[in-house]
């Protein structure tokens, strides 16, 4: 029942989900590189480094190309540092899966210094997540810093990541077809870790 659920919920939320806004990393992907397209994986020490690009599916709208959000904000966030290979590393919130499947896991999919979740349909949220090796320092916390109006980050340690990856990726494998472009961005999030923060 709980599996039939979870498959319900995606397709409502995949269904009605925004585009999120472009990736703002100041490090440039490889020319011909995309993400949906597993092309992440043909520059791991870039992957590494910088937040990834987005996927060819997430590309915003025409209706949705403004860029401000409802409440004044920007859709794109300040650049990201560079993630330090060994430490740490960066995703959007979406390389996660969809709210409904995170589960409070990572926080509400609107910024973390408002209350609610009052937006309007084109609002895009440019969340980062940053994955990173045993107990958060105050060097990470800085150095990935959320400042209102400027840029919103999460925190979690790389092995509560990858199990919780683990445990997604599994739910996903049946029916095999129905959410197969979600299960591959898991597994590419779930592989970046692998690399870029071993055990």
């Amino acid at each position: 029942m709980g599996r039939v659920y979870l498959v319900l919920v995606l397709v409502l939320v995949l269904g009605c989900s925004t585009a999120r806004s472009e990736p703002t990393s100041n490090v440039a992907a490889p020319a011909g590189a995309s993400a949906a397209a597993g092309g992440a994986a043909d520059a791991p020490g870039l992957r590494c480094r910088a937040l990834p690009a987005v996927p060819d599916d997430a590309a915003p709208s025409r209706e949705c190309s403004a860029p401000r959000n409802s409440d004044g904000t920007s859709k794109r966030s300040a650049p990201a540092p560079a993630s330090e290979p060994g430490t740490t590393v960066l995703f959007h919130l979406e390389d996660f899966g969809p709210p409904s499947m995170q589960l409070g896991l990572l926080g509400d999919p609107w910024w973390s210094w408002e209350r609610g979740g009052s937006w309007e349909p084109c609002d895009q949220f440019d969340i980062r997540v940053v994955v990173h090796r045993g107990a958060l320092d105050d060097a990470t916390r800085a150095r990935f810093a959320t400042v209102r109006g400027r840029s919103d980050y999460r925190y979690i340690e790389r092995d509560a990541a990858t199990r919780y990856l683990d445990g997604r990726i599994a739910e996903l494998a049946e029916p095999a077809d129905a959410f197969g472009s979600l299960r591959r961005r898991l597994e590419l999030t779930r592989r970046t870790i692998d690399e870029c923060v071993p055990r």
